[in-house]
């Protein structure tokens, strides 16, 4: 905690690479630390807003190649705290969209979909991220995460893309070579199909009717999607 203020007292207003290097370092210390609730508040608002500006440098300088680690270090702090406490998810999610180089975007959406555990924010803008993972190359995967999250913490937001996806997901898994085996499981209603595999690969909801629940067809999508292929790898 004194660490960090030092750092907060002798902050340059203007962006200094090294700074902020050493300045994630420290915050990453300080909040890992035993905080009561308005120490984090403090640390937070001085992170997020002056005089460190965490968003806002990392906008400016996305595009310098020098700055390209910093910033996914600067994601996955961001993303440590959003698993760990409530804070301000709408300008989260704001960073997050923004474009990116495939560096940075992997990051930037491994960090929204942490937001999409605890938020709705996160899917505001659903259309968009499907519409992206037709046609973009990469970052697929973490895309495709994202996605399968939202649907899974948030079905409401994926009501009217629902079979949209889950045709893009088909697509991506015949289309995938680099295949590897996983340990799926499924959970079921009258309503939806739920299927999770093993931490780190994708979710997805799949919205279907009674009558097409009760058919083969979907059991042998299910086999499909869970035994032949995986879409964690080679995207």
């Amino acid at each position: 905690m004194d660490d960090w203020e030092l750092v907060v007292e002798d902050y340059p207003a203007a962006a200094d690479l090294r700074k902020f290097s050493k300045m994630l370092n420290t915050v990453e210390v300080a909040l890992n630390g035993d905080l009561a609730p308005f120490e984090f508040d403090w640390i937070i608002n001085t992170l997020f807003y002056k005089p460190i500006n965490l968003f806002e440098t990392m906008t400016a300088n996305c595009q310098d190649n020098q700055w390209i680690r910093p910033i996914c270090d600067a994601f996955k702090l961001i993303t440590f705290i959003v698993e760990k406490y409530p804070v301000d998810y709408e300008n989260i999610v704001t960073l997050c969209l923004q474009p990116y180089i495939p560096q940075i975007r992997k990051d930037a959406l491994k960090c929204l979909t942490a937001v999409a555990r605890v938020s709705a924010e996160a899917g505001r803008d659903i259309q968009r991220l499907v519409s992206e993972l037709e046609d973009i190359v990469t970052s697929k995967a973490p895309l495709a995460v994202l996605i399968g999250t939202i649907a899974e913490y948030h079905p409401e937001l994926v009501a009217d893309e629902i079979h949209r996806i889950w045709r893009l997901y088909l697509n991506m898994l015949d289309s995938n070579k680099n295949t590897v085996r996983c340990v799926p499981t499924i959970s079921i209603n009258t309503t939806s199909v739920s299927i999770s595999e093993v931490p780190g690969s994708i979710s997805v909801w799949i919205n279907v009717e009674n009558e097409l629940f009760y058919n083969s067809q979907v059991w042998v999508l299910w086999y499909h999607f869970c035994f032949r292929y995986s879409i964690i790898r080679g995207l």
